[in-house]
Parts: structure tokens; sequence; C-alpha cells
């Protein structure tokens, strides 16, 4: 299996399911409120940017509790970091090149460890 191959088309798959889930909250947006659902999806947009930037060793830049727009989520989402197109084989090719994974420990805000390879 080509495993640069296989990244990206999950990195295209998340960027699809997030536009998905933006299209469902825009289409329910009259009659409801969509600040949970909007919060929800910012969060997650956030949360998943903050990973790559940790795998890159870059500073965070966002918090992981954004308060954005309907517009900045689909801003995020359009311009992805995460998009297979926008992924560079040499941020790929360590993880697709180790035979055993390194670990790394991040704490979260509320001190939640977690593993990341």
């Amino acid at each position: 299996m080509d495993v640069l191959k296989h990244f990206r088309r999950q990195f295209d798959y998340d960027v699809w399911a997030n536009g998905e889930v933006l299209a469902a909250i825009k289409a329910s947006e009259t009659g409801s409120d969509p600040r949970p659902s909007r919060k929800l999806l910012a969060h997650i947009l956030s949360a998943e940017g903050l990973w790559l930037e940790r795998l890159r060793q870059l500073p965070q830049s966002l918090p992981v509790w954004p308060e954005l727009t309907l517009e900045h989520c689909q801003a995020q989402i359009i311009e992805s970091p995460r998009c297979g197109a926008n992924i560079s084989p040499s941020f790929l090719t360590p993880y697709s090149q180790r035979r055993s994974p390194t670990r790394t420990a991040k704490a979260n805000p509320g001190r939640a460890v977690y593993r990341m390879f």
C-alpha cells in the first residue's frame, strides 16, 4: 500500500466530511440556533489543526475552543493545510518510513495526556 496516497486520501476525506457538516449546519440555520453546532465544528477544525501543528512542531495558532463564525469555519475548511493536495511528501515521508512508531505525549488544557506517534 502506498502510505502517502493513503494519508492524502484520509486528509481529503476529512476536508470533505467537515464541508458536509458545515453544509448541514447552514441548511438547518433557519428555525434553530446553530451556535452549539457551530461551536463544535469550530472545535473540531481547531483540534485537527492543533494535532498537525504538533506533528510539525509548530506553535498553536488557534485556541482549542475558538469562537468562529460559519464563514470562518468555511475558510478554515477551504484553506485547510489538511487537504491532501497541501500535504507535502516531505511531511508524510517520515511517518511512512517508520517501522515502529515514536511516541510523543501531549497534555491538553484539562491535563489529559494523549499519545501521538
